[in-house]
């Protein structure tokens, strides 16, 4: 019977799972075409780590690596849940404010908002790190003893069956700082050519 209880928990689970969508790599071709050379994009400093996004609906919080979503329970992903602790809170907020956004400007609330980042750090050639392993390691990057996040994009989904749109970043910026959710550094505006050799 325990087992009936676990598939039904993990069925109604399963129900409520937000979209995920991987994140597009520019360099490998992942954005379904190749921007015209006159595209501009901002160009944020590479952090060595591994990709976290933060997902945000109704419903709550829910965290994903590159490949998809992170169980709720039992899976350790890097000790993400030292970050998870704060982000959560923050990420909420940050969501509510968007959708107040869009219902002021007369639309339904969004279905989504992703925080995407990168999760980084846990090794230091000084202090003891309390964390098993870094969370980079090819290369080893001294960063900081403590498990970090810093976001480097954010994206809105409208309405369910609809396409993620990427928020242009003075405004997502701004939205993140006034939520203080920290990010990789931006380096300036350039285009495409430029910003794949940066």
């Amino acid at each position: 019977m325990a087992s009936d209880a676990a598939a039904a928990a993990a069925a109604a689970a399963a129900s409520t799972d937000p979209a995920f969508s991987k994140y597009e790599k520019m360099s490998q071709g992942e954005l379904g075409k190749a921007p015209p050379p006159s595209a501009q994009f901002f160009v944020h400093e590479k952090i060595h780590g591994a990709n976290l996004t933060v997902i945000c609906t109704a419903d709550g919080v829910r965290f994903a690596k590159r490949t998809g979503l992170i169980k709720a329970t039992g899976e350790a992903f890097f000790d993400y849940q030292t970050v998870a602790s704060w982000l959560r809170p923050r990420a909420t907020a940050l969501f509510e404010t968007v959708k107040r956004a869009f219902e002021a400007a007369g639309g339904a609330a969004p279905l989504q908002v992703d925080i995407v980042g990168e999760l980084y750090g846990g090794a230091w050639p000084g202090p003891a790190s309390s964390h098993a392993a870094p969370v980079q390691s090819k290369p080893l990057v001294f960063y900081s003893p403590a498990i970090e996040f810093a976001a480097f994009d954010l994206a809105v989904t409208p309405a369910a069956g609809s396409a993620r749109k990427y928020v242009d970043w003075p405004v997502a910026s701004v939205l993140l700082e006034r939520h203080r959710i920290p990010m990789a550094p931006c380096f300036g505006l350039a285009p495409v050519g430029k910003a794949l050799a940066w």
